[in-house]
């Protein structure tokens, strides 16, 4: 082969790689209809990324630590579960610019899921910056819970019932622990 050629065939993949790098993205979530983001979501919310705070998971056998974001947000505006002022929520998506990932100071619509009492948001979701969901905005309509001072914890659900479980459990040991030191009655 000439150095002519290599030299085109060069510039070519140059080009291309570079017009495909420009080529726009499609929106977050784009294969869901803003309807079955709602329904699939915990949580739907409008909120301005406070902080993001990158943590680690713990190592395993079959892997080291992996990477993942803690963001705090600050509740603008809510459609489903989060009825507080202030969020935080967990995304493994860590590459700025991506769908899942979060930039400190933006605004939001966040559409999260619920494991193990933490919210998180999954790179497939319909999470985008404020100013790219105005189809989303269009179809959740006005707002539907209203907010109050502190911070969202889901815990608490959890909490309040494990403290009634062992109060009933207490409950039942008294009544059975009396019931034993009754006195047989002779016949």
């Amino acid at each position: 082969m000439s150095v002519d050629a290599v030299l085109s065939l060069t510039l070519v993949h140059c080009w291309l790689a570079f017009v495909v790098l420009q080529l726009p993205s499609p929106p977050c979530g784009s294969e869901m209809t803003p309807e079955d983001a709602y329904q699939r979501a915990t949580a739907v919310f409008v909120g301005r990324v406070v902080t993001v705070t990158t943590r680690y998971t713990p190592r395993t056998r079959r892997s080291g630590h992996r990477p993942y974001h803690e963001v705090q947000l600050a509740v603008e505006t809510s459609w489903k579960l989060v009825d507080r002022q202030e969020v935080t929520i967990s995304t493994t998506n860590t590459l700025q610019g991506t769908c899942g990932s979060f930039i400190a100071g933006e605004t939001y619509l966040v559409y999260a899921d619920a494991l193990n009492d933490t919210l998180f948001v999954s790179p497939g979701s319909r999470t985008n910056r404020l100013a790219d969901a105005g189809e989303d905005l269009r179809v959740l309509g006005e707002a539907r819970l209203p907010l109050r001072s502190g911070e969202f914890r889901t815990y608490k659900v959890i909490l309040y019932g494990a403290l009634v479980c062992v109060a009933l459990a207490l409950l039942l040991w008294i009544f059975l622990y009396r019931l034993n030191k009754k006195p047989l009655r002779p016949a």
